[in-house]
């Protein structure tokens, strides 16, 4: 959320003006954004109806300076340890997460947006008929390589895609959207009618969440911009053309190795050996899954 003289909660739609120490200058309190957080140099606002919280950043940042080749192998406190060396270990969740999908939809199209080095992708090729799309060109390249059918950009600019799709998934993606609201409308349409649509992101209304408070684990901009709960997240997602099916806190195969890079905010040493390279189930139960579909009939442009 870039730095302006007023914003639209990208979930409700209220109008909130700042003054130049970055203060509602309304009268009305009820329209006052109050920053709930200063994190790493960054302030985060929550807005006062529906909860929302977002980054407010400035406008020179640029998205695709920071998902480069350090934040993914070791050079970012915030980023990956070493995503490459561990996609054999991440392609076990990716499976997790196929199986969840063909339990709503068995074969089809597929379009994942923030699909990264394309893990989820060599997975749902197996029964889908995949594309992605990502904002890094280090990812994208690399996805590039094993032949998937991938695209460096954000979903407005693309010239790839070839709806519809029946199957839309963002794994850990819409906190780092520019604008949630219009790539949610975007992706309604180019869905068929009751097309699914995957989500996880963080839950700001979750225990762990509420008691870590400026510390939580995912409160980390600027790549993270948007913190939602699940009921900000299902109204938005209502807004935007969709009906929540399921909500829930899934539990996650992660390696061992960056769990403990980002505990550390990088700030130690690589977990190196076999204990690095295993997979534990975790659940904070402060990550959620979202499963909503399509609504019949409707058409957003």
């Amino acid at each position: 959320m870039v730095n302006t003289p007023f914003i639209l909660c990208e979930v409700c739609g209220l109008r909130i003006d700042f003054n130049d120490e970055n203060e509602s200058s309304h009268q009305d309190q009820s329209s006052m954004a109050r920053m709930a957080y200063m994190s790493q140099g960054f302030k985060i606002f929550r807005c006062p109806h529906c909860g929302l919280l977002w980054t407010q950043t400035n406008n020179e940042l640029d998205p695709q300076t920071i998902y480069d080749h350090a934040y993914f192998q070791g050079g970012k406190p915030d980023g990956y340890d070493d995503y490459l060396g561990s996609e054999s270990l991440l392609k076990v969740e990716a499976r997790q997460r196929l199986e969840l999908v063909r339990s709503y939809r068995a074969y089809g199209k597929l379009l994942d947006i923030g699909c990264a080095t394309g893990v989820f992708l060599q997975e749902g090729q197996k029964t889908f008929s995949v594309q992605g799309i990502d904002i890094s060109p280090f990812a994208v390249e690399v996805a590039k390589s094993k032949g998937l059918d991938v695209e460096c950009c954000d979903l407005e600019n693309s010239t790839n895609i070839s709806p519809p799709y029946d199957v839309i998934s963002l794994f850990d993606t819409i906190e780092h959207l520019q604008h949630p609201a219009n790539t949610l409308r975007k992706v309604s349409s180019l869905m068929e009618n009751e097309g699914m649509l995957f989500i996880t992101t963080g839950d700001t209304g979750s225990l762990f969440a509420r008691i870590s408070g400026k510390n939580w684990r995912l409160l980390t901009p600027p790549q993270h911009l948007w913190f939602f709960n699940r009921r900000n997240l299902s109204q938005l997602l209502d807004r935007a053309g969709f009906r929540v099916l399921r909500i829930f806190a899934a539990w996650r195969k992660v390696p061992v190795s960056l769990m403990w890079y980002q505990f550390f905010r990088g700030k130690v040493r690589p977990l190196a050996g076999i204990l690095g390279k295993r997979v534990l189930p975790i659940n904070l139960f402060d990550n959620m899954t979202v499963i909503a579909t399509k609504k019949e009939g409707l058409i957003i442009d």
